[in-house]
């Protein structure tokens, strides 16, 4: 069942979602799909909740890999990303209320590079381009917002993008990590702070 905090998020029309319902059980497939392909927000705290027990452990977890990592400048207070004070009851004890996380193009690519390392099948999911969200009662349809597979509006044929993510928040800008294969190589972009504007934000 999803967690108080995780549900309220996933209410807020404002963010990228697909909407929780109380008592209602979800697998965890289901939310990992919401979370990649639609950048569902409170799937995501669902998904943090379920694995550590709170939205708090969950983000230690993620500060203690990011260190593993190498990487030993970022700034972690959320598991989706959002500002702390958009998370409801999930924000990290202590932290400042607009205190977002804080990762630079070479944290975002040096992630990029490990989880693509080990978990190469996240790309099975990453490079699909609509799915429907079953919620119980009704379908939420998902439409991923990485334009650059192969297929939507800023596709391009010489290089087939079958990931990873993009990312938004007013003050970080459009964000996002690319990856494709290309000639046998895989290839890892990062762009971050970009400018929205109207049909080229990424969400």
């Amino acid at each position: 069942a999803v967690d108080s905090a995780s549900q309220k998020v996933s209410q807020n029309r404002e963010l990228s979602n697909v909407p929780l319902k109380k008592g209602h059980k979800y697998t965890v497939r289901s939310l990992y799909q919401a979370s990649l392909i639609y950048s569902a927000n409170g799937a995501v705290m669902a998904l943090a909740n379920a694995v550590a027990g709170s939205q708090q452990k969950f983000v230690d977890m993620m500060r203690s890999q990011a260190k593993q990592l190498g990487i030993k400048d970022a700034t972690i207070y959320t598991c989706n990303g959002l500002p702390n004070d958009e998370v409801s009851t999930g924000r990290y004890p202590g932290a400042p209320a607009k205190g977002e996380n804080k990762l630079s193009a070479r944290d975002m690519g040096l992630l990029s590079y490990y989880l693509l390392k080990k978990y190469p099948e996240i790309l099975n999911t990453t490079k699909i381009k609509k799915m429907k969200f079953n919620n119980g009662t009704s379908n939420t349809e998902m439409e991923n917002w990485n334009w650059m597979l192969p297929g939507l509006a800023k596709s391009y044929t010489e290089l087939p993008v079958d990931g990873l993510k993009t990312g938004t928040s007013d003050k970080a800008g459009a964000c996002f990590t690319g990856t494709v294969n290309k000639d046998g190589h895989r290839i890892i972009t990062v762009v971050m702070g970009a400018r929205h504007n109207g049909q080229n934000d990424l969400s």
